[in-house]
């Protein structure tokens, strides 16, 4: 895999000729997709990234003072995120495993033309088996506590992630892509019932959703 070196907002990262991971990279660490008041990552926070990608949002977080725990499934984006992470100089937390409803191992779909669009859900032109952990499992085995801010963009699965998730309360905020309007009523309508505010960003065909813990 041939690899250039890209320099962003202090950060260093290997990125992939001819993919999309500098407009990924400009989207979350230059635009600052996932921020808005109150969703800036800060020292001292744990900070769950789910779909880590190549480390975007898990480098930019950590940078700022946080904790991170990452999952990312596909190989090559979390071989990825290891170099990107020791490139920086930074430790994170990471886990090549998907975030499912279960623990156990399940098809991971990957799309030849942008690794990013990896899924559980989406049929894309090659598959892997890949291990899973539930959100619940994360909380009960990975010494978290209290979580500052979740932040998913996990291609369909956050669907169902949060189907029996026992530990709303622990979560001050989440983020996260959804990637259909049932997807999105489905989210937001269970974040309202378990007591957060809720604010969404338009992203391309896609939509930010936004849940922060009532005070």
């Amino acid at each position: 895999m041939s690899k250039l070196h890209y320099h962003i907002k202090g950060l260093m990262f290997y990125i992939r000729p001819y993919t999309f991971d500098i407009q990924c990279l400009e989207a979350v660490i230059s635009d600052k997709l996932y921020e808005k008041e109150n969703f800036e990552p800060k020292y001292g926070d744990t900070i769950i990234d789910l779909g880590s990608y190549i480390g975007d949002y898990a480098l930019y977080a950590r940078s700022k003072g946080a904790r991170i725990i990452a999952f990312e499934p596909n190989k090559e984006n979390f071989d990825l995120l290891i170099q990107n992470t020791t490139l920086n100089g930074m430790d994170i937390e990471s886990y090549q495993i998907a975030v499912s409803d279960h623990i156990g191992e399940q098809t991971l779909y990957i799309k030849n033309s942008n690794a990013g669009e990896s899924s559980l859900i989406y049929k894309q032109d090659k598959e892997t088996t890949v291990h899973t952990v539930s959100l619940n499992a994360i909380f009960e085995t990975y010494g978290v506590n209290t979580c500052s801010i979740l932040r998913f963009d996990i291609q369909g699965a956050e669907f169902f992630i949060f189907d029996n998730f026992k530990y709303f309360q622990q979560v001050d905020r989440i983020v996260g892509k959804v990637h259909s309007p049932e997807h999105e009523e489905k989210i937001t309508k269970l974040f309202k019932k378990e007591g957060f505010d809720i604010s969404i960003k338009p992203c391309g065909s896609v939509n930010i959703v936004f849940a922060k813990k009532n005070d």
